[in-house]
């Protein structure tokens, strides 16, 4: 295996154990401190990042690089902020016609972005490299996949919170077999795929996602706990292929001299993915919460899952539960759900890549003469 894919292998461990401690420790501040201490933690590290960064992190500056256009930056961010606002309001009740409103203004300035990045000589992002197949093919399932894997999380925490009931801390401490799980497969996966092609280790660990997924998908309110932590386990093991080996794919299927501009795509679909997979599967668990449930009349129970906790507290005995006990199922439906797609997602995006992406070692930047991006010309 080359030093490209064993770096980034290294950089994806990393990232799987800020994944495994992340929730622990912000358990434990939010199970010690106030909810702003999670935010102030970011700081002294930040802090050190800023000094050590500069000295140590090596810098590599292409001497023919074009210039950073702004205009793509603020068009790129209006078409995006717009969708993910638009798609989240959706979900509500009383919505009205200006979350509609938002996606389409989103869509109408994407279009714009495309056509200029088309224009010009040195885009923000040059849609050519979408021409390679494997490529586009991998760029699609890290989208995809961190979209249900964001959809998921957002409904697994809150379901070890709200339905079990369990506190910040012991929710972190459940979420650790998942997290650890992620950072064997990712440490795995670059020595598998340097004897078996990687799209096949890819593939079968989306095969394993979607046996997480469907257990998620089968999971009922009451008893639950070990079927949530069995079946995410399952998801974040099957999704550490993808994770460590997607970006080498990426990388490996561009030509030497978009190797950079191939990497920023690759981060930029995966945190895309996550946003989107809050805002959309967010949205879809919540609509489905709330056509299950029927809350008192005035209770801000039917809005949310935290809400409906707060007001069973306030009401007594019996009636609390019976509040409580259906606003878990209601939202343990809309898990069902999310489960239900993300493992229909899981199972295409696994034979899109074993169709799409060649097999080839890891590490590989050959890329094949069909799949090869032209260099573009200044015009």
């Amino acid at each position: 295996m080359e030093r490209g894919g064993v770096a980034i292998a290294v950089w994806v461990t990393m990232f799987s154990v800020g994944v495994a401690l992340g929730p622990v420790v912000g358990g434990a501040l939010l199970e010690f401190f106030w909810w702003g201490s999670v935010f102030l933690l970011n700081v002294p590290i930040m802090a050190v990042l800023l000094v050590a960064g500069p000295r140590l992190l090596p810098e590599y500056r292409d001497a023919d690089a074009g210039r950073l256009d702004l205009a793509s930056v603020v068009l790129s961010l209006a078409a995006i902020l717009p969708i993910i606002f638009g798609l989240k309001e959706l979900a509500k009740d009383d919505a009205g016609p200006l979350p509609l409103l938002a996606v389409v203004v989103g869509l109408v300035v994407g279009v714009f972005f495309v056509r200029r990045q088309r224009a010009l000589a040195s885009p923000l992002i040059d849609l050519r490299l979408f021409r390679n197949r494997p490529l586009a093919t991998a760029l699609v399932a890290m989208l995809f996949s961190m979209l249900i894997a964001g959809g998921t999380y957002l409904f697994v925490t809150q379901y070890l919170q709200l339905v079990v009931g369990l506190s910040p801390l012991r929710a972190g401490l459940w979420l650790l077999p998942a997290a650890l799980a992620l950072i064997v497969t990712s440490m795995l996966s670059p020595v598998l795929a340097a004897k078996i092609a990687p799209a096949r280790v890819v593939a079968a660990g989306l095969a394993v996602s979607a046996v997480g997924h469907l257990m998620l998908a089968l999971l009922d309110s009451q008893g639950g706990l070990t079927q949530l932590v069995v079946g995410f386990l399952l998801v974040y093991a099957g999704g550490g292929p993808l994770i460590a080996l997607g970006t080498d794919i990426v990388v490996g299927s561009a030509p030497p001299e978009q190797a950079g501009s191939a990497s920023a795509v690759s981060e930029t679909s995966t945190e895309l993915g996550m946003a989107l997979g809050v805002a959309i599967l967010g949205s879809v668990g919540a609509i489905v919460y709330r056509s299950q449930f029927t809350a008192p009349e005035g209770s801000a129970a039917g809005d949310t899952l935290a809400a409906a906790v707060a007001a069973a507290q306030e009401l007594p005995g019996d009636a609390g539960a019976a509040l409580l006990a259906a606003a878990r199922d209601a939202f343990t439906g809309g898990l069902n759900l999310v489960g239900a797609i993300s493992t229909v997602i899981t199972v295409l995006l696994a034979v899109a890549v074993l169709a799409m992406v060649r097999d080839r070692p890891a590490g590989d930047v050959e890329a094949g003469a069909d799949d090869a991006v032209p260099a573009r010309t200044a015009s």
